[in-house]
């Protein structure tokens, strides 16, 4: 149906953005950002991270900030 669960993968915010993962939490920061994008722009109806609240596909244009 469209659903994300990327646990700790992707990080969401208060605001329903996603963002990358803290960097001191990875054990390859640029792996971890490889991948975070990779999930992001993936066309996802509704993204469940391990934090934060859900991310709506339609507000995310492939892109996260981190």
């Amino acid at each position: 149906d469209g659903a994300l669960l990327t646990g700790d993968a992707v990080f969401g915010d208060a605001q329903g953005r996603a963002h990358y993962p803290p960097r001191a939490l990875a054990l390859d920061p640029a792996q971890a950002r490889a991948t975070a994008h990779r999930l992001v722009a993936s066309g996802f109806t509704v993204l469940y991270p391990g934090h934060g609240l859900p991310v709506a596909g339609a507000a995310v244009p492939g892109r996260t900030r981190g």
